[in-house]
This record gives structure tokens, C-alpha cells and sequence, in this order.
């Protein structure tokens, strides 16, 4: 989800980088919006169809996290606070996810 807001201004970032290394050498930088918007398009896209896969391939489980408090209730109980999120049973999924974040990160 946060692929499609990280994309945009990783492209934005690679080409003000790009725009100051060519002033650098006094050189003239077009900068063509439409190629961008491609390519933030086409990276989204791919983010898309990969978290698409995952959740055809690997459906998401409920799982509780708990955590025990050092609060106590009325009754002298201690508090345990639960919360649940989506995981995957597969590690697979992580080391494919963090792979496609730092390929990301390293092309720009």
C-alpha cells in the first residue's frame, strides 16, 4: 500500500538528483513528465499485481500479538492487551518483499 506514495517521490528524488548532477557540468535537463508518470505508473503497477499474488498464493491468517502490562484492573488482575493483524505462514513472502524494497531503493 505504501509502494504507491514511496514510488512517486523516489522518482522525484532520482530526478532532482539527476537535474543537479547536469547543472553540475552547465548542461540543459529536460525533464519529461510523462516519463514519469510511467514510470511511477508501471512500478505501482508491478507492487500491485506482486501483493495481488500473494494474497491469491498465500491467503492472510488472522494472529493475535499479546502483551503483558504492568497495570492491574480494578479486580487486581493484570492487564494483557491483545492485537490482531493479517501474517502469512510462509517466510518466503518476507525475503521476496524486502528484495523488491531494496531493488526500489537502489534504482533510484
Amino acid at each position: 500500500g505504501y509502494t504507491t506514495q514511496l514510488v512517486p517521490t523516489i522518482i522525484r528524488v532520482s530526478t532532482i538528483i539527476k537535474i543537479v548532477r547536469s547543472s553540475l557540468k552547465m548542461k540543459i535537463v529536460k525533464v519529461d513528465k510523462k516519463k514519469l508518470l510511467q514510470k511511477s505508473i508501471g512500478i505501482s503497477g508491478i507492487a500491485a499485481l506482486f501483493c495481488t499474488l500473494w494474497t491469491i498464493l498465500d491467503k492472510p491468517h488472522s494472529q493475535a500479538s499479546l502483551k503483558v502490562t504492568d497495570e492491574k484492573n480494578d479486580l487486581g488482575e493484570t492487564v494483557v492487551l491483545v492485537s490482531y493483524f493479517c501474517g502469512s505462514t510462509s517466510r518466503i513472502w518476507f525475503y521476496v518483499s524486502f528484495t523488491c524494497q531494496a531493488l526500489l531503493l537502489l534504482s533510484a
